[in-house]
């Protein structure tokens, strides 16, 4: 047997908050593309989190009067909806609201942009004669560039592209400069669009041992560009 009773006493009505979506701004000389896939914001009040959620949100605030709201612009790290965080490379969005009961403060589009310690030291975007990749001995195909105009170009004048066939079956490339691994967190941004699977990862030198270590493999994208983040 089970029973409830009405809550006593007087219960608080919320605020709301409504976010419509957050784009990025780059300097595309240094940061590169503009190209974003925020999915979530990360919310605090007066730096008490609130909560993750899944943009567009509108989500219930218990507080009332002039308040401090802070918005962290959140991916799926990976790619996996089930590693959703804070990008910690991207600018919070802060703004003092002034949050009214049973009101909704409508913040709509929100612009963000990358942390000024971020620091960029590979960037592709296969725009100059040459490029930053070369096969390795193992592969039969090769990568070269999608005509200018072609609408198979992500953004830009061209998109790196492999064409694989029946004798060029296999693909494997590599950056011309080697990278030291930093103390700190390191991302890779990627757009793609693939009709078949592929597999993102490092060759790491230690001494005269090298080693090959695959770190995610993405998969066919049907004709569709998509943004990967990974660490």
């Amino acid at each position: 047997m089970v029973s409830c009773e009405k809550f006593s006493g007087d219960q608080q009505i919320p605020a709301y908050l409504s976010i419509d979506s957050v784009y990025l701004t780059t300097d595309y000389n240094k940061q590169g593309s503009k190209s974003q896939n925020i999915t979530d914001v990360w919310v605090y009040v007066d730096d008490e989190f609130l909560g993750a959620f899944e943009l567009p949100a509108r989500l219930p605030v218990l507080k009332s009067g002039l308040h401090t709201v802070k918005l962290w612009p959140g991916i799926k790290k990976n790619g996996i909806a089930a590693t959703r965080v804070a990008y910690e490379y991207y600018v919070p969005f802060q703004k003092n609201v002034n949050l009214k009961e049973d009101s909704t403060s409508k913040l709509g589009v929100l612009k963000t942009t990358y942390q000024l310690p971020a620091y960029f030291p590979w960037m592709e975007d296969f725009e100059d004669a040459g490029t930053s990749l070369d096969t390795t001995q193992r592969s039969s195909a090769f990568i070269g560039k999608t005509p200018s105009g072609s609408p198979l170009t992500f953004e830009g004048n061209h998109s790196g592209m492999v064409v694989m066939d029946s004798i060029h079956d296999f693909f494997e490339c590599q950056t011309h400069e080697e990278y030291l691994i930093p103390q700190s967190s390191v991302f890779l941004e990627m757009n793609f669009n693939t009709t078949n699977s592929v597999t993102v990862g490092v060759f790491s030198y230690s001494g005269i041992t090298l080693t090959q270590t695959p770190v995610i493999t993405l998969n066919r994208t049907n004709g569709s560009w998509k943004k990967y983040i990974s660490t």
